[in-house]
């Protein structure tokens, strides 16, 4: 399953590329993170979508331990096609500061 990270549009949406090699895309490209010194920088790209995708699919693992590789992909793909906005998960974790729209 590829992840990839996409442009910043109005929310951090986890979507589903059907028909393509990368399944899975992330607006995480031009964001601001908190950085070294209290400071911030702006960073993005598949170097930051892809670890985000494997937290959220270990937490669906600490839901179900049993879940196979197949089916954790389809949990993941599933969430992917509603849309599931990672907002909240990527602030409260320190990931992103602020609010969506204030990123860039």
């Amino acid at each position: 399953l590829g992840v990839t990270g996409q442009p910043l549009n109005d929310s951090y949406t986890l979507k589903f590329m059907e028909d393509q090699l990368i399944q899975l895309s992330l607006p995480l490209d031009d964001f601001r993170v908190a950085w070294c010194g209290g400071t911030s920088n702006v960073m993005g790209g598949t170097s930051y979508a892809a670890p985000i995708v494997t937290a959220l699919a270990v937490l669906l693992l600490e839901t179900w331990p049993t879940a196979t590789p197949l089916e954790l992909k389809a949990m993941l793909v599933q969430l992917a096609k509603e849309g599931l906005d990672l907002t909240e998960f990527l602030v409260s974790s320190g990931v992103i500061e602020g609010e969506v729209g204030s990123q860039a």
